[in-house]
């Protein structure tokens, strides 16, 4: 069920209505900055609503890819998080950083529904967080290049899903550690370097002739594996 055609629940539970109606003029949008847009959504701005949606639904979507194969279950969970942020946008806290607010609501979404489903078809989990990279011959010797890229993808796939997920958010999404430690619910960009220094030095133990510049330039080229 996609929103825009979804029945979103109002204050009143007897009664639903449509998430819009027609096409709302989104273009105001286009210069404000997060926390004014958070804002007017906060306060009813059925647009702001619209926006928001929009323009995070196929990250969100990218996101949910990387924990599940499931393409139902990732939009399921997509349309639940929006329901759920648009009954309660009242209480909402505030935001100037929309896209990592996003990610830490859906993630313990997706996460949740992803266990549920495992449990009741007891299905073995998917490789999560699958990353590949292309190694530029400016960095990498062109003879050895090959080797090292299968040595580094071989290495990715041992690390542990949340080891994954920080290298996935850190050098594909962009986030700054302070956002990754949000999302991932911890309480301070400490702990959230010190599993990337951690992660870093695996990786660099498996390719010792890699200086850490090197590793980060590679990596800074990560892309989500295809399917």
């Amino acid at each position: 069920m996609k929103f825009d055609a979804v029945q979103v629940t109002g204050d009143n539970k007897s009664e639903n209505k449509t998430a819009w109606e027609g096409k709302p003029d989104l273009s105001k949008f286009g210069e404000m900055d997060d926390f004014r847009i958070w804002k007017l959504f906060k306060q009813g701005d059925e647009s702001a609503f619209v926006y928001i949606y929009k323009k995070y639904f196929k990250t969100l979507h990218n996101y949910g890819f990387q924990f599940t194969r499931n393409d139902n279950l990732i939009e399921d969970a997509i349309q639940d998080l929006f329901m759920d942020l648009r009954d309660r946008k009242e209480h909402l806290s505030d935001t100037d950083s929309i896209q990592p607010y996003l990610y830490q609501a859906y993630r313990r979404k997706i996460i949740r529904q992803r266990d549920r489903e495992k449990k009741v078809f007891n299905e073995l989990p998917a490789t999560t967080f699958e990353l590949d990279f292309s190694i530029e011959d400016s960095i990498i010797e062109k003879q050895t290049k090959e080797e090292i890229t299968a040595k580094l993808k071989s290495e990715i796939t041992k690390l542990s899903e949340q080891q994954r997920e920080v290298l996935y958010l850190y050098f594909y999404k962009d986030f700054s550690y302070g956002e990754i430690g949000s999302i991932l619910g911890y309480e301070n960009t400490k702990s959230v370097r010190n599993l990337m220094y951690k992660t870093l030095d695996l990786l660099r133990e498996s390719v010792p002739s890699l200086t850490l510049v090197t590793l980060m330039e590679i990596l800074s080229t990560t892309v989500p594996k295809p399917v």
